[in-house]
């Protein structure tokens, strides 16, 4: 009989433990899916809070930052000051005429006959005391001029943006050499364009 109520009283603390393994699983269970579903949640609102306020405002700067470099670079591309090349001439333009260059052109081969690049540059400037000043300090520019058209090769030569580009180079360094020659307030003094007056390549 003892034996009995031992084994029955066994067999009731092993069905206990079964009755609370399958409990235990459950409630993990549930917890785990209160922890998913929280961080989903958590993580849906830090998405819609970056995507409708953070992500508008840095979209903005970045499109105002474009903006800004395209502007910087339509600027330098026309030279000085974002002055376009259709702005008006001013009444008070003249002007200042170098000497004529020459400059050995590059060729594939040496053994190829040598040829000379002949060219004359003009700048317009702003007015009669730019003029002066370019004139007073005419080898400053003038090594600027002579530099920008030497080393050139034949092939290159022939293409007709090479003009424009010169122009363009001497345009800009010119105009930060004037400014570094400028020592005391005033109108602004700037050279306008660069002009050509001779750019061919001779035999």
């Amino acid at each position: 009989m003892a034996d009995d109520k031992t084994k029955g009283k066994d067999k009731g603390k092993e069905l206990d433990k079964k009755d609370a393994t399958p409990a235990r699983t459950d409630s993990f269970l549930k917890t785990l899916i209160t922890a998913v579903v929280v961080m989903v949640i958590a993580m849906t609102g830090a998405f819609l809070i970056f995507w409708f306020i953070f992500y508008p405002a840095l979209d903005g700067k970045h499109a105002k930052g474009e903006k800004n470099a395209a502007e910087e670079a339509g600027d330098s591309a026309r030279g000085d000051k974002g002055k376009g090349e259709n702005e008006k001439i001013p009444p008070t333009a003249v002007t200042v005429t170098f000497d004529d260059g020459f400059a050995n052109v590059l060729m594939p081969e040496p053994s190829m006959p040598a040829l000379l690049l002949m060219y004359q540059v003009s700048f317009l400037v702003s007015d009669p005391e730019t003029a002066e000043l370019v004139n007073k300090n005419k080898p400053i520019f003038e090594d600027i001029i002579t530099t920008l058209h030497s080393y050139r090769s034949r092939e290159e030569l022939n293409d007709p943006m090479v003009k424009k580009s010169i122009q363009k180079q001497i345009l800009e360094m010119s105009n930060e050499k004037l400014r570094q020659l400028i020592h005391k307030p005033g109108p602004e003094k700037r050279i306008l364009s660069v002009l050509h007056i001779r750019f061919a390549v001779h035999e």
